[in-house]
């Protein structure tokens, strides 16, 4: 049984490359390596996803990729090309051969050329360098190549100019301190968990109260409080 990796990646567009990632940061935002048989939780939390950056999921193979020598790569490839051609122009089938191997010498003699082999060669070097880099990774948790929360305040105000270029409205609903709750007082924007930045990213926060600070499914009075 082969031994797999799973690589978690916060990806800028997802590898697609429209346009470049903002100033500051990369075009890899973080990553995570486990054992494909072994960990299958969240990467990183929902907040980070959209905003331009994705998160992907990649297999990697710890065993080395098999290289057929070039005689017998040379041989398979014309075996395809002979049913390939046969099946297409039962008539033409020798002609159409020739002329299909004379384009592609190289490649139908197994690819021998010196400088080809040699950058199949750093190829397989570099492949077994990315294998033994995420080795390095697995079990130290996700591995940020940008400040995480500077990051996630980017997506969110990014989200927050997509929806109102479109007209969408968004709700959220937030907390009161412990404290705060069981006072008596009307509420005030201090008393709002992660009062500053609602503060400076809502266009209003507004205050369901009634005077005994209770919410019950009876109806009754309840005063709507504008604060911000």
């Amino acid at each position: 049984m082969k031994r797999m990796l799973r690589r978690y990646m916060l990806i800028w567009d997802a590898g697609r490359g429209s346009t470049p990632p903002p100033d500051g940061y990369p075009e890899l935002a973080a990553e995570r390596v486990v054992y494909a048989d072994e960990d299958d939780r969240q990467f990183v939390p929902d907040d980070y996803a959209g905003g331009g950056y994705h998160e992907v999921i990649q297999h990697v193979s710890l065993d080395a990729p098999k290289r057929l020598p070039p005689e017998t790569l040379a041989r398979v490839r014309r075996q395809r090309l002979e049913r390939r051609m046969r099946a297409r122009y039962p008539l033409l089938a020798d002609e159409m051969i020739a002329a299909e191997v004379e384009r592609n010498q190289a490649y139908y003699d197994g690819i021998t050329d010196a400088d080809i082999s040699q950058a199949a060669d750093a190829v397989l070097v570099s492949e077994a360098a990315e294998r033994e880099r995420l080795l390095g990774l697995v079990g130290r948790g996700v591995i940020w190549y940008c400040d995480p929360d500077a990051l996630r305040t980017w997506i969110l105000q990014r989200r927050a100019e997509r929806l109102r270029e479109l007209g969408l409205p968004v709700i959220a609903a937030a907390q009161l301190n412990r404290d705060s709750a069981r006072s008596d007082r009307e509420p005030q924007l201090i008393d709002l968990r992660g009062s500053g930045s609602l503060e400076q990213d809502a266009d209003a926060v507004i205050f369901l109260h009634t005077d005994d600070g209770k919410m019950t499914f009876n109806p009754r009075p309840v005063l709507m409080l504008v604060a911000s």
